[in-house]
């Protein structure tokens, strides 16, 4: 099972019957008053036929309220779950706000999801599976998180797929054409995909060119084509759980690790590694999928709105995820934080074409995703 960051960090579905009560408060009948009358009258005067009366009256009012509950609309009492490992207030959840609030108001409210940030719902791995049962409708998770049941989805980690963060943005529709049917088949209807982050290299020591991690203990994903890239160059790979880099980085028993901008402020790794080299070798990414079993229920109209929506909000979470993680890396240099930007990442491609090679192997349709990848402009 491949690992992300999003899952080292970290369905009881509810019928509100306050509705149903509402159905029947204005029934002619009153249970209170009734039972106050039962109550306060002896025994030796309640006839048979008052009593008889009484309960027959209590029956029909119970079976008032489980008729009303069970007819009520399902759409009504549950929303469907939104499982999300970012946090309010951050890019990829107030994209989700607004498809919430667009679906919403689209299907005439037929449609409105309940968002459940900081992974709430469980870990990234867990979510995904519950997605794909049914047991949670939606989310937003790493990619490399499918892999186990979508191998090309690694198409997405391989080093310097993407030339930069525009060649990223410009490539979604074409990686939402070409794996949708393959997340169809096992259990996702795939909305889309938006930038979680580049990963970027986090040191205690200073990283300028290639050879500079010669030998050097790196953390990184149990994950494979992560662990062959540092391998190819010469580095001592270490899969570590994320919760544990700040300590080994602080003991030395890693000397480096790739992280995003916004978690390395974030998770104040500033303080452990001063040296971040801007090197954006391989794209994290968020992948948006609705439960089949859901998606199945709506009306066609439901989901081509709702598809419709996540296309249109792809560009502004892209762009307000780089301008998030910009932002993020400025707050750490102001706290002593040295940046290193790679300008010419050709040689470091180059190094690691063999990944690409494995990756790729005899299967012509990853060769074709590849090479439809490269020629996007």
């Amino acid at each position: 099972m491949h690992c992300s960051d999003g899952q080292e960090w970290g369905h009881a579905a509810r019928l509100n019957c306050v509705q149903s009560y509402g159905a029947i408060k204005n029934h002619n009948s009153r249970p209170g008053e009734m039972m106050k009358k039962i109550a306060a009258t002896p025994c030796s005067k309640r006839d048979k036929p008052a009593r008889q009366t009484g309960l027959r009256s209590l029956s029909m009012l119970a079976a008032a309220m489980m008729l009303a509950a069970l007819s009520a609309p399902l759409h009504a009492q549950i929303k469907p779950k939104v499982a999300l490992s970012s946090n309010v207030g951050q890019p990829v959840y107030v994209g989700w706000e607004k498809l919430a609030e667009g679906a919403k108001a689209k299907t005439g409210g037929r449609v409105d999801f309940a968002l459940f940030a900081g992974l709430q719902l469980g870990g990234e791995l867990e979510a995904a599976e519950k997605i794909k049962l049914g047991a949670i409708e939606a989310g937003s998770i790493t990619s490399s998180v499918f892999a186990s049941w979508i191998p090309d989805v690694e198409v997405i980690d391989l080093p310097f797929l993407f030339r930069d963060e525009d060649h990223l943005l410009a490539s979604y529709p074409l990686l939402r054409e070409k794996l949708a049917p393959k997340f169809d088949a096992q259990g996702f209807h795939l909305l889309g995909f938006t930038m979680a982050g580049p990963r970027h290299l986090v040191s205690r020591f200073p990283i300028r060119t290639i050879d500079d991690v010669k030998g050097k203990k790196m953390r990184v994903l149990q994950n494979p084509i992560h662990v062959a890239t540092w391998k190819l160059l010469g580095a001592n790979p270490t899969p570590l759980p994320a919760p544990e880099i700040y300590n080994a980085m602080q003991t030395g028993v890693i000397d480096y690790f790739d992280f995003v901008k916004s978690s390395y402020y974030s998770l104040k790794f500033y303080e452990v590694g001063k040296y971040f080299t801007n090197t954006g070798h391989i794209n994290a990414l968020f992948t948006w999928v609705v439960s089949n079993a859901y998606w199945r229920r709506l009306s066609a109209a439901d989901r081509q709105a709702i598809d419709q929506l996540a296309a249109e909000l792809a560009g502004p979470t892209h762009k307000a995820s780089v301008a998030y993680d910009d932002e993020a890396l400025l707050k750490a240099v102001a706290l002593g934080t040295q940046v290193y930007t790679v300008t010419d990442k050709e040689p470091w491609r180059k190094r690691m074409e063999p990944v690409w090679s494995n990756f790729i192997g005899s299967n012509a349709e990853r060769r074709a995703l590849v090479d439809s990848i490269q020629k996007v402009k």
